[in-house]
């Protein structure tokens, strides 16, 4: 006999949200040092008076290919953080919908009516 493994999740709303809730800060520090590095490397671009020299612009021209990932890893973070908040959001709809069922049928299951 085939068993629907589908309804054995078992989400703690609560819990849930909070880690949701922490990531959420997480992914935001992130996006903020990865704001703050490019503030830093603008001024590094070994065509100035902070560093001149061909190593410096060797340098520069490696964080140039690193810095074109930050904006894919600040997507990718969102997109996740969005998957998550719309999974605990199906999940509470969920079990709001089988709550009202119960309900409108308890009277079903009650014996003593």
């Amino acid at each position: 006999m085939k068993t629907d493994n589908a309804r054995n999740i078992i989400i703690n709303s609560d819990s849930f949200q909070d880690s949701i809730n922490n990531l959420e800060i997480k992914i935001n520090n992130v996006s903020e040092c990865i704001q703050n590095i490019d503030k830093n490397m603008v001024q590094i671009t070994g065509k100035n008076e902070i560093w001149t020299s061909e190593t410096a612009l060797l340098m520069h021209d490696d964080y140039v290919e690193i810095e074109k990932e930050f904006e894919k890893i600040n997507t990718q973070l969102a997109t996740y953080l969005e998957f998550l908040k719309k999974t605990l959001e199906d999940y509470k709809t969920e079990e709001e919908s089988i709550n009202r069922l119960i309900e409108d049928n308890a009277s079903y299951l009650d014996v003593n009516e």
